[in-house]
């Protein structure tokens, strides 16, 4: 796959391919279910799978991409304050 453009572009492919994965392990399997809590069951047991998997280093992107993303705020927040 060639991606051309900004970094943020790129990042943006980044957070799409993730949410592919994470819908096709983690939602699909679930929404396969009557809704109720078989269905609710299922979300959790395949977000867990999915968090404790290899797919991602230190699990799940979405927790890790929410950390770094505060990390940034922080460290900007910071740096205007002096």
């Amino acid at each position: 796959m060639l991606i051309s453009g900004s970094k943020e572009d790129l990042q943006l492919a980044v957070v799409d391919a993730a949410r592919d994965l994470f819908m096709e392990q983690v939602v699909t399997p679930a929404r396969k279910l009557p809704a109720g809590i078989k269905r609710l069951r299922k979300l959790a047991d395949t977000w867990l799978a999915y968090a404790q998997g290899q797919i991602f280093r230190g699990g799940c992107f979405f927790v890790a991409a929410s950390m770094d993303s505060t990390a940034v705020r922080a460290r900007s927040a910071t740096a205007s304050m002096n």
